[in-house]
């Protein structure tokens, strides 16, 4: 069994249960009893559904206080042509946080798709995950293209050209 007892402010506390075998985890969350502002000197967890007696409970008299740095991973955002677009939601974040990261188009360009390496990961705007490590996330940009049909009315009126595809913003004439 793994047992964290943080003390917050206020003389409140969590305890963090989390069973061996199983991993399951239960999560307690109290005030102190005693004088607020006192020294905590120890700690005596009982377990009611466990029975009576001393040998079903757990004691703590001596304790220490650990500081742990949170895990951050670096979350990387890039637009691929590079002037294709912006991207937002990457930086330095703590793991197991979630993250949206999006991309933003220019008028003339579409999102083909968010990838890791050569991974499709969305073919959506925006991405949310839950970070469990460092990542490298590309926007994926594309021009967009209009078919242009012309035809005159009546038909013996005469000719037209300027068929075909055409990029958006492109001149027609």
């Amino acid at each position: 069994m793994h047992l964290i007892f943080s003390l917050g402010t206020n003389d409140s506390y969590t305890l963090t249960i989390i069973t061996g075998g199983s991993g399951s985890t239960n999560t307690i969350s109290g005030t102190l009893g005693g004088t607020p502002s006192s020294t905590l000197g120890s700690i005596a967890l009982f377990n009611n559904n466990a029975g009576a007696g001393a040998s079903r409970n757990v004691f703590f008299n001596s304790l220490s206080v650990a500081n742990f740095t949170p895990i951050t991973y670096s979350i990387n955002t890039s637009s691929s042509p590079s002037g294709g677009g912006s991207t937002s939601g990457g930086g330095v974040v703590n793991c197991g946080s979630n993250v949206t990261v999006c991309a933003g188009t220019k008028r003339v360009l579409s999102v083909c798709e968010l990838t890791e390496g050569s991974n499709v990961v969305s073919s959506s705007l925006c991405y949310g995950f839950t970070v469990s490590g460092d990542r490298d996330l590309v926007a994926n940009f594309s021009q967009i293209n209009y078919t242009i049909t012309t035809s005159s009315s009546p038909p013996e009126g005469g000719t037209t050209d300027g068929d075909g595809s055409k990029i958006c913003g492109s001149s027609v004439t």
